[in-house]
């Protein structure tokens, strides 16, 4: 038996009154620091916003490289050590590197 009850509907009220008013608050908030540290107005501090979010999607490819990686691998109580080769990619992400810091650079010169 369990020694904890889960009420059934904990989720779906989660998801139809907690999570809106929390992604709701979040947006006007965070647009409004922008509007003081930009000083923009409220429809270019929320574009700024959600460029970030959306752009937090998108990874730009800088270098690419083949490296190798060992690993071991155990059968019949055998200790197999493998040599894989794994392609190595270096990005930056355009939400969370780019634009932050073109938005820095901007704080920076005004």
């Amino acid at each position: 038996m369990r020694d904890y009850f889960f009420p059934p509907l904990v989720l779906p009220f989660f998801i139809l009154l907690v999570l809106p008013f929390t992604i709701f608050f979040f947006v006007f908030v965070t647009s409004s620091v922008f509007q003081l540290v930009f000083g923009v107005g409220k429809t270019q501090a929320l574009l700024i916003f959600l460029s970030i979010i959306l752009g937090s999607f998108v990874n730009i490819p800088i270098y690419e490289t083949t490296g190798e990686r060992i690993v071991r691998e155990y059968f019949l109580g055998f200790i197999y050590t493998v040599r894989k080769r794994e392609k190595i990619l270096i990005a930056v992400n355009l939400g969370g590197c780019i634009l932050p810091s073109i938005l820095a650079i901007k704080a920076l010169f005004d």
